[in-house]
């Protein structure tokens, strides 16, 4: 859980993680919210989710279709496309932030997903795999 705030005069948001925070003291300051803020526009822009790059990429995975059934109900992004393939995995496309959090779904999809694009994050993937086929040698 994470607290979303601004600290001492600056007028920028922050996000604490909450179980780092030891002790906290009441004030008389007056809370100050950010000209324009909104939360629900901090949360889409990725600022919870750990930006690897600024922007966006365009990805490309193929996906077990069991792996895929969820993104039927709950899209990655509005402009997300699922296409059955020959071989009975279903090819995602969809325009994504580039995060470590997009980075965690893709890894716990372990053996189910296969990334195919960007081709740099396909080579990182493919590095990951690596050391760990060495772990499990």
């Amino acid at each position: 859980m994470y607290l979303i705030c601004t600290l001492w005069k600056y007028k920028e948001a922050v996000h604490l993680a909450l179980h780092r925070i030891a002790d906290a003291v009441m004030t008389d300051d007056r809370a100050v919210t950010p000209r324009g803020f909104s939360i629900d526009a901090y949360i889409q822009q990725g600022e919870l989710a750990y930006p690897v790059s600024e922007g966006s990429i365009r990805l490309r995975v193929l996906l077990d279709s069991g792996a895929a059934l969820h993104l039927h109900e709950t899209p990655l992004s509005a402009d997300q496309v699922l296409t059955l393939q020959k071989d009975g995995r279903e090819l995602l496309q969809a325009t994504a932030l580039d995060t470590s959090e997009l980075r965690w779904w893709l890894l716990g999809l372990g053996s189910h997903v296969e990334v195919l694009e960007p081709k740099e994050l396909r080579r990182e993937f493919r590095g990951i795999v690596t050391r760990m086929m060495k772990l499990y040698r």
